[in-house]
């Protein structure tokens, strides 16, 4: 089922697809040396962002999987729209591009080789399998109650995110990063 065309959930496909088709524009356009490259110490290459979002999503599949099933089983939705909770508006609102730097949580960090170097050779291809998943997601969310069932995060398991905040932030943090992504191409392009 996809989202009714005037849905909070078609409005985040519609963000996820614009920030997707973004980021696969820029990896397109650097060689893969340049996506490999680090613009400075300490910072993630392009590869390694786009491997982050990737774990991101990967990290949370199984247990969203897990509550759309529940979700399935107990029936149909009576909240219209998306309910986000103090918690999920509290990172959203941390996830906003533009807001203060976060670590990442080593549960979402990029993989990386020995010799310190990004090991994310095949992340395009991670990340577009990634938003793939999200997209099933948003587009089963119409049809049950998201803010009843609840999936606890994979880095911190006391904190408690309804499906309604996991689809804003999945979606938020790709805009986050997309902003990251277009720097350090930025960087690398400049002679």
């Amino acid at each position: 089922m996809d989202p009714a065309p005037s849905s909070p959930y078609a409005d985040l496909q519609a963000r996820l697809d614009a920030a997707e088709s973004r980021v696969l524009a820029i990896v397109a356009r650097l060689t893969p040396a340049a996506r490999r490259r680090r613009p400075a110490q300490g910072t993630w290459c392009v590869d390694e962002i786009v491997d982050h979002l990737a774990i991101a999503i990967e990290r949370y599949r199984e247990r969203v999987d897990a509550a759309f099933r529940r979700a399935c089983a107990t029936g149909g939705r009576y909240t219209a729209g998306l309910k986000i909770s103090a918690l999920g508006r509290w990172l959203t609102n941390a996830l906003e591009p533009g807001t203060k730097a976060m670590v990442s949580p080593a549960a979402f960090r990029p993989r990386v080789s020995r010799a310190d170097e990004s090991a994310a050779h095949d992340a395009v291809v991670r990340f577009k399998d990634a938003n793939a998943v999200l997209r099933r997601w948003l587009q089963q969310a119409p049809g049950v109650e998201t803010s009843r069932f609840k999936v606890s995060s994979p880095a911190f398991l006391l904190l408690r995110f309804n499906l309604d905040d996991v689809l804003l932030m999945h979606v938020k943090h790709l805009e986050r990063h997309l902003a990251q992504i277009e720097r350090t191409a930025q960087s690398l392009e400049q002679p």
